[in-house]
């Protein structure tokens, strides 16, 4: 299983959860992850994909900023079309490890391929601010 822990810039407040399909993150309405106030953050910014093989990859959704991961030690810059060096990085995508990080913008979110015990996990319906349920997480 993959979950994903977002960290609040602001308050360090840490929220898990599990991801069970594809997500879009960004300031758009129509991003699975919305990301309010930044003007850093794409309207669709980052990708993260499940794959087949239990692991999670980050793309970079041509975004003006780009998406920065975090892997072994190393922070890299994701661009669409531009090619990194490194193992599980080109074209704007990366593979990442368990307790591996990406940025969007100063939102940092890490990786986990167990639950953290002990973290509040939501739903992918959670909304920060209204306590309430709704179609999308906002940030």
């Amino acid at each position: 299983m993959i979950y994903i822990t977002f960290i609040n810039p602001m308050t360090k407040k840490e929220i898990s959860t599990q991801v069970v399909r594809c997500l879009t993150i960004g300031r758009s309405f129509n991003a699975d992850v919305q990301i309010k106030g930044d003007s850093y953050v794409s309207n669709l910014h980052t990708l993260i994909v499940p794959r087949r093989d239990g692991r999670l990859e980050v793309r970079d959704m041509a975004s003006r900023y780009g998406t920065f991961v975090i892997q072994r030690g190393e922070k890299r810059r994701l661009l669409t079309g531009k090619i990194d060096t490194g193992e599980g990085a080109e074209k704007g995508r990366a593979i990442l490890a368990d307790g591996e990080s990406f940025f969007v913008s100063k939102h940092e979110i890490k990786v986990h391929y167990e639950e953290v015990l002990g973290q509040p996990t939501i739903g992918q319906d959670y909304t920060e601010e209204e306590e309430e349920k709704t179609d999308k997480m906002e940030l």
